[in-house]
């Protein structure tokens, strides 16, 4: 997904180091695709939001750490300098959200509906968190991400959250593999070198 590309960066830096003539073609998407072509053999690994609890039994999961969802706007915006801020109050903002059908969007439409309201009306709908971050730049949309990304680098000097939390939301991060099928190497390297910068990565929780 969008925001494990940070830590995926960081892998790929980490065992480049010792073994420069790994090559790597990376594809995004929502953790549904991913996995389905997982399943069909067409990748090695995904990096993803996971349930720990997950009855798939076909899957190997190495699990990374865990990591909120926060309500997230540009540094300038004046929510920002508010207090006792609640979901309630944030419902008429305009918000760029995931699509409710996808993995990420189910998981803030449960957000909000543990705090007993319905998904707020988006101004826009996309899967592309960079079309949200977009919206989001100097103006007043909100948004709901992993807290990792208010660190990677093209967003920490612009990209803030809001002071409110969201409660149940530290999901865990696993890089997913198909049980049963051979793994080659380099892929048991990336593997490796995933839970080695895990831990260091900003914004994270350990396991």
């Amino acid at each position: 997904m969008e925001p494990m590309t940070a830590i995926i960066a960081e892998a790929i830096r980490s065992l480049g180091r010792t073994h420069p003539r790994i090559t790597y073609e990376i594809e995004i998407g929502d953790t549904g695709s991913l996995v389905a072509r997982l399943r069909a053999r067409q990748l090695d690994v995904v990096t993803t939001r996971y349930h720990i609890a997950a009855a798939d039994g076909d899957l190997n999961a190495a699990w990374l750490f865990r990591v909120p969802l926060v309500v997230v706007a540009d540094r300038r915006n004046p929510l920002l300098r508010r207090r006792g801020l609640t979901l309630a109050a944030l419902m008429d903002e305009p918000w760029a959200l995931s699509p409710p059908e996808t993995y990420l969007g189910g998981l803030v439409a449960a957000v909000f509906q543990r705090a007993g309201l319905p998904l707020p009306q988006a101004t826009a709908v996309t899967i592309s968190i960079a079309m949200r971050l977009g919206l989001i730049a100097g103006g007043r949309f909100l948004s709901v991400l992993p807290r990792t990304m208010l660190h990677q680098p093209a967003n920490s000097a612009w990209l803030r959250a809001l002071g409110l939390a969201l409660p149940e939301s530290a999901g865990a991060i696993a890089a997913l593999t198909l049980r049963g099928r051979w793994t080659p190497g380099p892929v048991r390297l990336f593997l490796d070198a995933l839970r080695e910068v895990a831990p260091r990565m900003p914004g994270v929780d350990p396991m």
